[in-house]
């Protein structure tokens, strides 16, 4: 493989445990399946760290934003409702 091939390969397998690891973020703790996402975490961090990116920190920004947002939400509703 050439040079541009691995970097290709790195960025698809990075790009691939980031989507996994969004896919799973919110399944139910303790269970095999969250278990597994928490690995897809682990790798996509330490691949962010080896390419001194932050983009594991930004995502987890990023998804506890979401939360937020979502409870936000959800607390609108509740008000509308009464």
């Amino acid at each position: 493989m050439k040079t541009n091939q691995y970097k290709d390969a790195w960025q698809e397998l990075k790009e691939e445990l980031r989507e996994m690891f969004i896919y799973g973020y919110h399944l139910e703790e303790f269970t095999p399946s969250k278990y597994m996402n928490e690995a897809y975490g682990i790798v996509f961090k330490i691949m962010c760290e080896m390419d001194n990116t932050n983009e594991f920190s930004n995502l987890l920004s990023d998804l506890a934003q979401v939360e937020q947002d979502k409870d936000i939400l959800q607390k609108v509703k509740e008000v509308l409702r009464k």
